[in-house]
């Protein structure tokens, strides 16, 4: 289980407990079949799934460990945005929008293919008609299923097409419970709510910074079609059968 791997990466970085929860990753039940720690690094290692099972982490008191695709947290109240600076914007919720043709048009996820002997299997997804066509090619050192890895692929390019979305707020200290990773809505000029998860916070003189990008609540990580005509070519044989004699005769 994804939440048991987390765990014991942190353990093995070093971490006493209690000062990191994983707990909320028991809702992610993709489980992680093989994973390669390179170099001992358990930073590494999370971020490998982080990508592959969607989840994030913040800190506070300890280390968080949470899954992507949670409910908003609140709407943000429109006369709060622009904290400290009044009328002096014309524009209190600004965004920019990334260009199409800074986004690949694929992605292809390697990955071990556990159908076929782990050896190194490729998943792709579109994101439909681009103005190019480029590839973003993604090395990921896990064990998954065909299966799961399109899955992977395709919440990829979802995950990105959304988070071409970006803006900066500032909000007072009423919102202070707020944390990385977690998902806002906020209020357009038209009225629209825009669905936004933050990704990094800092206060000064009473004021928060909220560094934002757009989030799709529909991208799950979730098995997907795709072809599956794999065989393993390595048979494990199990060991021959011994018999144990003691020898009368000097140990060495």
């Amino acid at each position: 289980p994804l939440q048991d791997v987390v765990e014991a990466l942190c353990d093995r970085a070093t971490m006493p407990a209690g000062t990191y929860d994983a707990s909320a990753l028991a809702a992610i039940t993709q489980p992680v079949r093989a994973l390669a720690v390179t170099g001992g690094s358990a930073r590494q290692a999370l971020q490998i799934l982080q990508t592959s099972h969607g989840f994030d982490a913040y800190v506070t008191d300890k280390l968080y460990f949470v899954p992507r695709g949670g409910a908003p947290a609140l709407t943000v109240d429109v006369d709060d945005l622009a904290a400290g600076d009044g009328d002096a914007l014309d524009e209190p919720f600004a965004l920019t929008v990334n260009s199409d043709l800074e986004m690949p048009s694929r992605i292809a996820v390697v990955y071990k293919n556990m159908s076929a002997d782990q050896i190194n299997g490729t998943e792709h997804s579109d994101r439909g008609p681009t103005g190019q066509d480029s590839i973003q090619t993604m090395q990921l050192a896990i064990g998954m299923t065909p299966g799961e890895a399109k899955g992977v692929a395709d919440a990829m390019v979802r995950d990105a097409y959304a988070a071409r979305i970006t803006s900066q707020l500032s909000l007072p200290l009423t919102y202070t419970h707020l944390t990385p990773t977690d998902v806002i809505q906020v209020p357009g000029s038209d009225g629209t709510l825009y669905r936004m998860r933050i990704t990094r916070r800092s206060d000064s003189g009473g004021i928060m910074q909220l560094d934002v990008v757009g989030d799709d609540g529909e991208v799950v990580i979730e098995p997907m079609a795709t072809s599956d005509d794999y065989a393993e070519q390595t048979a494990v044989q199990s060991p021959a059968g011994t018999e144990f004699y003691a020898l009368d005769i000097p140990t060495l």
